[in-house]
């Protein structure tokens, strides 16, 4: 159950926190009908919001909250400053100034409103001249922006497109992954909850910008217990009721800001926010939660069986995956490592779930996160992915169905999938366009052990280089040896056309077509620095069957809720049950005998391999139930020889001589020992 709302009685002794204008009211011993009836709670050009009441937020987060919420707590950079442009509300002008000047920063949704950016060096020489920003008929947004942060006696603004130099190609590219301090060093951050776009503005900062809060009258009985009303006893008391606003949490769920990749970085990298949504205004840090309503109150439940305890709506202090990395100091580096990757793949989950307006953004979107990763795991970054994660990494998981970036999905009207941007690797999540999520490797918030990895070398680019993580794992000693070979060439002679499959377990039917652009729409060569090289060992796919048939997983946070993304079992070639097969759009022929030939080119690509086991593996959960990783009847499911092997699966049938990811995989480690794995060496686009 979850709470939305909550009724309060007004009276003459709790109307200033009840209502919302209540602090417009000077009156303190008025009858409470005068109250109800004034014009501050009632007329439209009244409803704006308590300066006074935000102030007192923010200077009790900064003089009182002490490091946990001043302190720089994700990037020791960002106490060094950064040389930053600013908007002086003051002078109406932008300013050169850096990251050590108190700022507020803006968080928005920009939509297809003419945001009259600064474009060019010309446009903003004109706007830092005294005045310049004066005349410009900048969307609701930014003037409301600008309005809150002049009359809270606050004087620079940061908002990305009037402070960045959107045609300066380099500026962008060095300003971006710079994020992270932006935010970071922000006084407070302005969040636009309200509204589609960028016209909507911030509810409460002008004048009749919001509506009245809504009040409820009713009649009921003097002298009896609750609220009842009783038409035949004469004595009768008029009561007043207003709903506190909704919890925080639930507010922002159902916006379109809420949607915004941008606003992953934007919201945790942030200090402090305030947020504006259409009926209130709300303050979050690392401490607390404030709202206007009355929320924010100890008071008593009238007629349950509550008394004196604080709101169950006040919603907690903010959930923000990057906190952990305060537990990332004076533990091992293997500790270190897991607990950066539960940081890493809740962050990823988060993101990815959200839209971009520009598909191209997807990396630019995360690179404040991950200048925060790559200093305190002391790595680089490929495409989203932290090198020193990287091989775990490559386990993550649809979560839909996801075209390749750039492409589509085929429908029945049109089977073309059109052409994947080369400059996004299939091997990264950023290279596909959609939801992922890590559900291989189940973190446990940091506290589950790492699998082991089995790659021998790796490299992002042409070059191989020995792996530096962790030393090859004994395969001999996991009972995975095999003898080496060389990846063949490729034919990339599919053999088989545009098929309806159905599926049963929704009622409905899949366009099943070739994975590789047609002939009239050539792919792009593939740029060096995407290549990913593994040398690992690897098991033909067609030492495996693949069921034709579907499960569909539940959703992680709705247990009986079917999502899109479906898994397949995995057999071996006596029939036993003997893995499973994440569904991957563009691969849905796989295992349903439409091209032997295809499927020929396919490898499965060791990553990791677990630990034996002396408590059963779960494995996913469907609304049915859990779906086994194998039949336990067959394969040891405790002690040795119980271990679960973790796959990438590569599709080598392409013209240009480079493989690309097709999905992943979990074997148990007998299938896999039992299939004679192969050493090779695969590079990956």
């Amino acid at each position: 159950m979850e709470y939305v709302t909550e009724l309060r009685i007004v009276t003459r002794q709790n109307f200033r926190g009840a209502l919302r204008q209540g602090w417009q009211i000077d009156a303190t011993d008025a009858p409470i009908d005068m109250v109800m009836s004034s014009r501050p709670i009632n007329a439209n050009e009244k409803q704006q919001v308590d300066l006074k009441m935000i102030t007192t937020w923010l200077n009790e987060c900064d003089h009182v909250h002490g490091s946990e919420c001043n302190d720089p707590q994700f990037n020791v950079s960002i106490s060094e400053g950064i040389p930053v442009t600013l908007i002086d509300v003051k002078d109406d002008c932008l300013v050169s100034s850096t990251t050590e000047q108190r700022y507020f920063a803006l968080s928005y949704v920009w939509g297809q409103v003419e945001m009259l950016k600064t474009q060019t060096h010309s446009d903003k020489h004109a706007r830092s001249q005294l005045g310049g920003l004066s005349t410009v008929p900048f969307p609701a947004v930014i003037v409301d922006a600008m309005t809150l942060v002049r009359d809270l006696g606050e004087r620079y603004l940061w908002v990305d497109a009037i402070c960045l130099v959107q045609g300066d190609t380099e500026e962008m590219a060095r300003t971006l992954p710079q994020m992270d301090i932006i935010y970071g060093r922000a006084f407070t951050t302005i969040v636009a909850l309200h509204g589609e776009d960028a016209a909507s503005g911030l509810p409460g900062v002008q004048p009749g910008s919001r509506s009245p809060q809504k009040i409820t009258r009713i009649e009921v009985s003097s002298g009896l217990d609750g609220l009842e009303y009783n038409p035949n006893l004469d004595d009768k008391n008029l009561i007043y009721l207003v709903a506190s606003p909704r919890p925080l949490s639930l507010e922002v769920e159902s916006t379109k800001w809420n949607s915004r990749g941008w606003i992953v970085q934007e919201r945790l990298l942030s200090r402090r926010c305030l947020y504006f949504a259409s009926n209130a205004v709300y303050f979050q840090c690392s401490r607390k939660t404030y709202c206007e309503g009355g929320t924010n109150e100890l008071y008593k439940y009238a007629y349950l069986d509550k008394e004196h305890i604080v709101d169950d709506l006040k919603p907690a202090a903010r959930h923000n995956p990057l906190d952990m990395i305060s537990t990332f100091n004076d533990v091992t580096a293997h500790v270190r490592l897991q607990r950066a990757f539960y940081v890493y793949s809740s962050l990823v989950e988060d993101y990815t779930a959200r839209s971009l307006t520009f598909k191209g953004d997807i990396t630019r979107g995360f690179a404040g996160i991950s200048a925060v990763l790559e200093k305190h795991i002391e790595t680089t970054t490929s495409f989203g992915i932290p090198e020193k994660l990287l091989l775990h990494s490559l386990l993550w998981t649809p979560a839909a169905r996801l075209p390749r970036r750039g492409a589509r999905l085929p429908t029945q009207d049109n089977w073309h999938m059109g052409k994947a941007d080369s400059q996004f690797p299939s091997w990264s999540w950023a290279g596909w366009d959609g939801p992922v999520e890590f559900r291989i490797i189940d973190a446990h918030d940091g506290q589950a052990q790492l699998p082991k990895l089995l790659v021998k070398d790796h490299a992002v680019g042409r070059a191989t280089r020995s792996l530096s993580m962790s030393p090859l794992q004994d395969l001999e000693q996991q009972q995975i040896g095999g003898n080496a070979t060389e990846a063949s060439g490729q034919s990339n002679n599919r053999g088989f056309s545009i098929k309806l499959v159905p599926d049963n377990a929704r009622n409905s039917s899949w366009v099943i077509s070739p994975p590789q652009a047609s002939d009239s729409d050539p792919m792009d060569p593939a740029p060096d620095s995407t290549i990913l090289t593994l040398t690992a060992h690897t098991v033909s796919l067609t030492a495996f069957n693949i069921s034709h048939e579907k499960e569909y997983l539940i959703k992680r946070d709705q247990v009986h809720t079917q999502s899109p993304q479906a898994i397949r079992r995995v057999y071996d070639r006596h029939g036993k049950h003997c893995g499973l097969w994440w569904e991957q759009a563009g691969y849905g022929y796989v295992g349903l005998n439409m091209s032997h030939d295809a499927e020929k080119k396919f490898h499965m690509v060791g990553i990791s391999t677990t630990d034996d086991v002396y408590w059963p593996y779960k494995g996913p959960k469907r609304v049915e139930g859990e779906i086994r990783y194998f039949d336990p009847d067959v394969f040891p499911t405790v002690g040795k020889g119980s271990a679960l092997v973790n796959v990438l699966v590569v599709d080598t049938d392409w013209d240009d001589g480079l493989g690309r990811r097709c999905t992943v995989a979990v074997l148990h480690v007998k299938a896999w020992k039992d299939a004679l794995p192969r050493e090779m060496t695969l590079q990956i686009a």
